[in-house]
């Protein structure tokens, strides 16, 4: 957990992993796994491709999934 490894409280590891989603630096993929925004981390190359397609088809899904979730409340 990463609150223990760093040795501070829960809230704050939220506070932070929220305020990095909302600033676009990582998206949640699952549960307890992330993708760093491949704009933030590379500069060209093919690698930044393959991890710019993955990166932006996870935010795709996560919108989608947001979409079914608003649907089935209404």
């Amino acid at each position: 957990m990463i609150a223990e490894e760093t040795s501070t409280s829960t809230q704050t590891v939220t506070i932070t992993m929220k305020a990095l989603m909302d600033a676009d630096i990582i998206k949640r993929q699952h549960s307890g796994a992330y993708f760093v925004n491949p704009d933030v981390i590379f500069k060209g190359g093919t690698s930044r491709m393959d991890i710019t397609f993955q990166y932006h088809a996870a935010n795709k899904k996560e919108m989608i999934r947001n979409n079914k979730k608003s649907c089935a409340k209404h």
